[in-house]
């Protein structure tokens, strides 16, 4: 189902940026938008956004994801051939933060006019001229990671963390328009749980997705009960943690002391770049660990936390 700019839920801000932004183009498609660059958190509805804009607009969105781009004329195959963009297409670039600094100082001749990509490639320089009406949106979660010279041409959207309400509105939405029930087979208590528990909008539409699916044995009605066996299938528990995060934090509190990263990851058995991006963000953000120049320790909200874990947690 293809989503409006009333489905979006939260980032008010961002979308009203967006909507003056694309004003001009609204009933042209010769009218570039200007290019943008979607910044904040991963599962917060950047690509989601840079969907309903090409639909809005009515024009050709392009997908391009940065961590599978290899060098320059891999990412010249994106843009010129057979596929090339045409007039008025969007180009997205999903996680542009991966892009080598090569590839990003080549695009800062497709965002000036005359729009031109002048790919260095083994000793040869291409020179592609560009639809002018052409836009590209660069979406990442590490702004300090596209250089200085092409983040100073884009007009910048920022993306925050979805507050609780929001999140309890985004399970509403789903909900109705993406499974057959109504209003009055949900349950309030049950979509403050769900929303709560869910990190961000990603896993809350696979936490939904689940829910919905134990709701079909049970008569179609969403309780309390559906919803807490369902958390207990998946392994997270009602502070919104999976087994990891508890392993983690129990790791932590029965050491005492901080523990350097390298440390940690043996401990865990993962790499500690798994660590650093799938695990610590939430304790974190919700101050159940914190990082020290010593190493990574349990907060006093940890330790309680902590205290209420299951055996086998």
């Amino acid at each position: 189902m293809q989503l409006s700019f009333e489905d979006f839920v939260g980032n008010i801000q961002a979308i009203r940026l967006v909507k003056l932004l694309i004003h001009a183009a609204e009933n042209d498609k010769f009218v570039r938008i200007p290019d943008m660059a979607f910044l904040g958190p991963s599962g917060h509805g950047k690509t989601t956004l840079a969907r309903i804009v090409a639909k809005y607009l009515d024009r050709k969105l392009i997908e391009i994801n940065a961590t599978i781009v290899r060098d320059p004329f891999q990412f010249r195959s994106y843009i010129v051939g057979p596929n090339a963009p045409q007039t008025g297409a969007i180009i997205f670039i999903d996680e542009c933060h991966a892009l080598k600094n090569k590839v990003q100082t080549n695009l800062l001749s497709a965002t000036e006019n005359p729009r031109k990509l002048h790919t260095s490639y083994k000793d040869q320089i291409y020179r592609d001229s560009l639809p002018e009406n052409i836009s590209f949106i660069f979406a990442t979660t590490k702004r300090s990671q596209i250089i200085s010279e092409l983040a100073g041409r884009l007009e910048t959207v920022e993306f925050l963390e979805y507050s609780e309400d929001e999140k309890c509105e985004m399970v509403v939405k789903y909900m109705l328009r993406q499974h057959d029930i109504t209003s009055t087979q949900l349950n309030g208590e049950c979509i403050v749980d769900i929303a709560s528990r869910s990190r961000e909008a990603r896993a809350l539409v696979k936490n939904c997705d689940k829910i919905i699916l134990n709701m079909n044995k049970r008569g179609r009605q969403l309780t309390k009960e559906i919803v807490d066996e369902t958390f207990e299938i998946l392994g997270i528990d009602e502070f919104g943690l999976n087994r990891l995060d508890r392993k983690l934090l129990k790791l932590l509190a029965s050491c005492g002391t901080p523990i350097g990263i390298e440390t940690l990851g043996d401990l865990m058995n993962m790499p500690k770049r798994d660590i650093k991006l799938e695990i610590e963000p939430y304790l974190l953000v919700n101050n159940f660990m914190a990082r020290r120049s010593a190493g990574r320790m349990i907060t006093k909200k940890g330790l309680k936390t902590v205290g209420t874990f299951n055996a086998d947690a």
